[in-house]
C-alpha cells in the first residue's frame, strides 16, 4: 500500500510539484568542481560546473540553516573536496551545528589533509574506488595515482586507527565486473580495515559520462558476468555480514539495476537528501526536484518554500528509484536518477528556455541567448544586439547551462556560436555590468568569465565560432576558447581594455599561444583593432570567407566535424588541452594512455575497417 501511495504521489508531482517536500535528513554538498583525477566516468574537472567552488561564507550559511532545520548528516564531496582550502573549517562548523559530517574523497591528498580534518572533528571518510594498481590508474587516466591513494588511506589508519571510520565505495562497472577484480578490492579493504559499499555505474547523473563507446555501461550480453559477481558478493555478505554495507536483498537486485536501468520502477525517498552543487544550485537528490540557487536565496528559505519543479527535463512516470541504499543510508554514495527523455528528431527547433535536458538550476527563459537544433549541430546565438551582444553575468550563466545540457545529448555533435545583428559577434564586457564593481566584485566577475570560457575549452564536442562584425575584449576571449573561429572579411578583432583603464585578463592568456608574445603585446598594449585578413595571417583565425558564401562555409565545416568520430574528437580535444597546459613529457604520456582507451571503441573498429575496405567510415553523424 505504501509503495502504491509513493508511486501515485510522484506521478502527481509532474503536475503539482508542491506535493513533494524535503525531509530534513541529509545534505550533500559538492564544495568544488575542481578535481585532480580524470576519471573516465566523470565530467568533474572537465565541463561540469567548470571553475565553480562554494565560498566558505556560503557554506557557513548553509550549515547554520541546516542545523536549525534539523538536518542530521552533511556529506562534503565534489569534484575533489580536499582541494577546497576551507574544508576543515567547514567540517568544524558542521560539528558545531550538531550535525555529523563526512567526506567522500579519492584519497589522493588524504595523507596531507587528514591531520587538519581530524582536528576539526571529521570521523567518517568514504573513498571512491575503481580497481587496484594499474586498473585504478587506467580509469583515472593518471599513472601512479593509485600509489598516492593507498598512501593516503594507510597514513590515516596509522595515525588515527579506527577512530576515523573509513569505507571503500567500489564502483561496479563493465571494466570491474569480474570476481577477480572484486576479490582484489576486498583484499585491499581488509588490509586497511575498511567496510565496502558496492556502487553501481550510473546512467543519468548530470556529472556522469559513459566513457568511449559507452564502455563503462552494461549490455545485455554482460548478464552472466554480472550474476557471477553478485553471487560472490552474496557469498561474502553471508559469511561476513559487516564486510559489505548493503543488505542481501539489495545485492540480489543488482542485476536488475545494472541491466534494466530506467526500467526499474519503485518508489524511493529521494526527498530525504538535499543536493547542493558547486555553482550554488540546490536540488532534491541531484536532479529530481529543483529548489533554487544559493546565490539568490538562502537554504532556510528554499527548504520551506512550497514551490517544487521537476528538474533536468525529467518526467516522472510513476517513479524510477535509485540504487536502494542511496536513499536511506547516510554513508552511501550518490547513485541513480531518472533518465531524461530524448527529443524526437524533426526540423530545427528553437530552445527559448533551454535545451530539453537543461531544465534544472534556473528555468526562467533565456534572456541573452537563443538556441536552435540544426540536425546534429546546435546553433547558439548571443542575442543582445542592442548592446552589440555585450557579455554580462546572465549570458555567462546561460551559456554554461547550454553546455551542461548539450554534453549529455549524443544527438548534438557540434556546437556553433554566433552573434545576433549585423554589427558584432560581441563587443566584449557589458560596461553596465561592471562599472560600479569594487575590487572583490571585479575579481569574482573575472572568475565568472573564466568558469564559462574554461567550460568551452574543456567541452568534449567541437565548438565553431562564426564572427561577423566586431569581436572584442571578452568576446574575443570567448571565441578563442572555442575550437574554430571563422570570420567575414569586414570583421574586426581587438583588446580595447587598455582604453578603459584595465588590462586584458582571463582567457586573454590564450592569445600568445595563437599569435605569439609580440603579437599579444601589440594587441593588448595598443588596444588597436585588427582586420580579419591580418588576424588570419597571424594565426588568430581558422579562415576568412566572403560574405556571400560565409553561411555555406560555416555549415560545411560543422557538417564535416559532425561526420567524424565523436569518441575520437572528444579524445583529441582532451589531448590538445593537455598539449597546451602541461609539459611535453606529461602531454605525450597522457596521449599514449588515452589512445589505449580509444582502441577499445567501436568507432576505432569502424574507422580501421573502412580504411581496409576503401570506403568512408560511418560514425553515425548524419543529420
Amino acid at each position: 500500500m505504501n509503495g502504491d501511495y509513493e508511486m501515485l504521489r510522484h506521478s502527481l508531482a509532474r503536475h503539482l510539484p508542491a506535493v513533494i517536500r524535503p525531509r530534513n535528513h541529509k545534505i550533500t554538498m559538492a564544495v568544488t568542481a575542481q578535481c585532480n583525477a580524470r576519471c573516465l566516468g566523470c565530467r568533474y574537472g572537465r565541463d561540469f560546473m567548470s571553475g565553480h567552488r562554494l565560498s566558505k561564507e556560503m557554506v557557513d550559511d548553509v550549515l547554520e540553516d541546516a542545523g536549525r532545520a534539523g538536518f542530521q548528516v552533511v556529506r562534503f564531496y565534489g569534484g575533489e573536496p580536499l582541494l577546497h582550502p576551507d574544508l576543515a573549517s567547514m567540517v568544524e562548523t558542521c560539528r558545531r551545528q550538531g550535525m555529523r559530517p563526512y567526506v567522500t574523497t579519492n584519497a589522493v591528498l588524504l595523507d596531507r589533509k587528514i591531520h587538519d580534518l581530524h582536528a576539526a572533528g571529521l570521523r567518517d571518510v568514504t573513498v571512491g574506488f575503481y580497481g587496484v594498481g594499474e586498473a585504478y590508474d587506467r580509469y583515472v587516466q593518471q599513472p601512479g595515482l593509485f600509489e598516492r591513494v593507498e598512501r593516503g588511506i594507510a597514513t590515516t589508519r596509522e595515525k588515527y586507527g579506527t577512530e576515523v571510520d573509513m569505507q571503500l565505495n567500489w564502483l561496479l562497472m563493465r571494466p570491474t565486473c569480474s570476481v577477480e577484480a572484486f576479490q582484489k578490492a576486498r583484499e585491499f579493504a581488509e588490509r586497511y580495515g575498511l567496510r565496502m559499499q558496492i556502487d553501481l555505474v550510473h546512467y543519468s547523473l548530470p556529472y556522469f559520462q559513459e566513457g568511449p563507446d559507452r564502455m563503462l555501461q552494461f549490455r545485455p550480453e554482460d548478464e552472466a558476468a554480472v550474476r557471477e559477481v553478485v553471487d560472490e558478493l552474496i557469498r561474502v555478505k553471508t559469511r561476513h555480514p559487516g564486510a559489505i554495507n548493503q543488505t542481501l536483498e539489495a545485492l540480489r537486485s543488482i542485476p536488475d539495476w545494472l541491466l534494466k536501468g530506467p526500467g526499474m520502477r519503485v518508489p524511493c525517498t529521494a526527498y530525504e537528501m538535499v543536493w547542493i552543487g558547486a555553482d550554488g544550485s540546490v536540488q532534491l537528490y541531484y536532479v529530481t526536484f529543483d529548489l533554487g540557487n544559493l546565490h539568490e536565496t538562502r537554504l532556510r528559505d528554499l527548504v520551506r518554500t512550497r514551490r517544487r519543479r521537476p528538474a533536468g527535463g525529467r518526467r516522472f512516470e510513476g517513479f524510477t528509484c535509485r540504487w536502494p541504499t542511496a536513499c536511506g543510508s547516510s554513508s552511501s554514495t550518490p547513485s541513480r536518477s531518472a533518465r531524461p527523455k530524448t527529443r524526437a528528431k524533426g526540423s530545427p527547433r528553437s530552445w527559448t528556455s533551454g535545451p530539453p535536458a537543461s531544465r534544472g538550476s534556473d528555468m526562467t527563459a533565456f534572456q541573452t541567448i537563443t538556441c536552435a537544433a540544426e540536425g546534429p549541430v546546435l546553433r547558439v546565438t548571443l542575442n543582445r544586439p542592442e548592446v552589440l551582444n555585450a557579455i554580462d553575468g546572465r549570458m555567462l550563466r546561460e551559456l554554461r547551462r547550454v553546455l551542461q545540457a548539450t554534453a549529455a545529448q549524443p544527438s548534438v555533435r557540434v556546437v556553433r556560436i554566433d552573434g545576433a545583428g549585423p554589427r558584432a559577434f560581441s563587443a566584449g564586457i557589458d560596461v553596465a555590468w561592471v562599472k560600479d564593481m569594487g575590487g572583490l566584485e571585479a575579481r569574482e566577475a573575472g572568475r565568472e568569465l573564466h568558469r564559462t570560457f574554461g567550460a568551452l575549452r574543456t567541452f568534449d564536442k567541437p565548438v565553431v565560432v562564426a564572427v561577423d562584425g566586431l569581436c572584442l575584449g571578452a568576446g574575443l576571449e570567448l571565441a578563442l576558447s572555442c575550437d574554430f573561429m571563422v570570420a567575414t572579411p569586414g570583421s574586426r578583432f581587438g583588446l580595447p581594455n587598455i582604453h578603459r583603464g584595465i588590462p586584458a585578463i582571463v582567457e586573454a592568456a590564450i592569445i600568445p599561444l595563437a599569435i605569439g608574445i609580440q603579437g599579444a603585446r601589440e594587441m593588448a598594449y595598443t588596444g588597436e583593432f585588427w582586420s580579419a585578413e591580418r588576424a588570419e595571417r597571424r594565426g588568430l583565425l581558422t579562415a576568412v570567407h566572403p560574405d556571400e558564401t560565409f553561411e555555406d562555409e560555416v555549415a560545411d565545416l560543422c557538417a564535416r566535424l559532425a561526420s567524424r568520430s565523436a569518441t575520437a574528437l572528444a579524445t583529441q580535444k582532451e589531448i590538445i588541452h593537455q598539449w597546451m597546459t602541461t609539459d611535453l613529457e606529461a602531454a605525450i604520456e597522457f596521449s599514449i594512455n588515452t589512445v589505449m582507451i580509444n582502441f577499445m571503441s567501436r568507432d576505432q573498429e569502424e574507422g580501421m575497417a573502412a580504411f581496409l575496405d576503401k570506403r568512408e567510415a560511418d560514425f553515425g553523424g548524419a543529420s
